[in-house]
Order: C-alpha cells, then structure tokens, then sequence
C-alpha cells in the first residue's frame, strides 16, 4: 500500500465537513509525525461505523496484511479499554502486526495465528460490536491494475468470488452479537458480483439488515478501489 502521510490526512481524504466530522481524529499519530498505510476503502467504510465509547469489541478476519487493523485500531484508542482482536493467516504477518503495535502503542490489538475451520475455537459467538470480514485475495480483485487484469478474468473467476464472499459472511456472522455490525471489505472493481453475493447473504439470513453499502472508484490508475457494506444483526 502506498503510506498516507497523517499531516495532510483530512484535507487528502475528505472532501466536506460532514466527512471530516464522521472521520476518527488522529492528533496522537499526526504529532509523532510518522506514517501509517491506510486504505481509502478502509477509511470511508469505518468513517460509518458507529460504536459504543466504552469496552468496544472488534474482530478482524480474513487478514492478509499484518497492517490490516491499523485504522480500526485508532477508531478506538480513545475509547476505555478497547478490545480488537484479529485473524493472522501467516507467521510472518504475526511478526508484523507485533511490530505494529509496539510502533503505534496499539497494545490493545491482540492479533492470533488461526485457520478459518477453527475460528471459533478462538473466539466468542456473539460478542462483538465489530466484525470486520475482509474478502479473500482471488483474480478479480483489480482495483490497483484495471486495464493489465481485465482481458484475463473469465467468467469462473467471478462466480467463485461470489462463492468465497458467502462462504466468508456465513462463517463471520455468529461472532457478532445483537445490534452489533458486520462490515464487509473488498478490494474489487465488479459492483455486480458483490451486491449480488450481499443480496443472497442477507435472503439467507433475515436476521441481518443492509445499513449501507458503497462502491469507490479508483481516481487515477493503480489506486484503491472497492466496495464495503455495513451489515446490522437485528436479533
């Protein structure tokens, strides 16, 4: 990911007051002076979430990317005790997110190394305010190379991305407890192929609403693009 510097972070990434206003602060980081790789993707979907200021808890799965929790984590470093926990798919990357959070003082992230046919046997159904479900890397995802990528994707390419994102959704949802969120990240160019996955998702399970859903257009080449939806258990 390219480094986006936090001097200039509100005036780069949000375009009216009523962003900046739904934006987390960053004063902590920003007089440090040092440089944290963040998403757009990231920072427009969680600029949406609501959460409680007191012991929020978040869960992180399907990382790939040992920076992956970094904005979630300063959306709640000023809350009390704030809990995060996230999914680590290599070694390497625990080494990494260790790094992280001795780097920005995130000690409230607690990463765990765990294969998603044992997710919950680390952690709690029901208990989190914020799921966060980051999509599987697959062919699609060309939000960085649009015009390199695209006369190579088949058909097959996109139905199995239909497949992995509600194959993901359905093992994620059981962690978020009643009035909790599930928040969807992927870094894909096709809008069909995750409204579509979305939509079947939520037909599946009543018990789930949309709050909101968006697609972001990669403003010049190799930027980020993609999609998030914000998902509310009811009951």
């Amino acid at each position: 990911l390219e480094p986006v510097s936090l001097e200039g972070f509100h005036s780069a990434l949000y375009k009216t007051r009523d962003d900046v206003k739904k934006a987390f602060t960053l004063a902590e980081l920003k007089n440090e002076n040092k440089l944290l790789p963040v998403p757009y993707l990231f920072l427009k979907a969680i600029s949406e979430v609501e959460l409680p200021e007191i012991q929020p808890r978040l869960l992180i799965l399907g990382g790939q990317n040992a920076f992956s929790p970094a904005p979630f984590a300063i959306k709640i470093k000023d809350s009390f005790e704030p809990e995060l926990s996230y999914q680590i798919s290599k070694p390497e990357h625990y080494r990494l997110a260790i790094s992280l959070i001795h780097l920005y003082h995130f000690y409230f992230i607690k990463p765990i190394i765990c294969k998603d046919n044992l997710l919950s046997s680390h952690f709690e159904e029901n208990s989190y305010d914020l799921v966060v479900t980051l999509a599987k890397s697959t062919k699609d995802s060309i939000g960085r190379t649009l015009e390199e990528k695209m006369s190579y994707l088949s058909l097959e390419d996109f139905y199995h991305a239909r497949e992995q994102i509600q194959i993901q959704l359905n093992q994620n949802k059981d962690f978020v407890k009643v009035g909790g969120t599930l928040l969807f990240l992927c870094f894909s160019f096709d809008q069909e192929q995750t409204t579509v996955a979305i939509n079947r998702f939520l037909k599946r399970n009543p018990n789930f609403k949309l709050i909101k859903e968006e697609m972001i257009f990669p403003q010049r080449k190799k930027s980020n693009s993609g999609y998030y939806a914000l998902l509310r258990r009811l009951q």
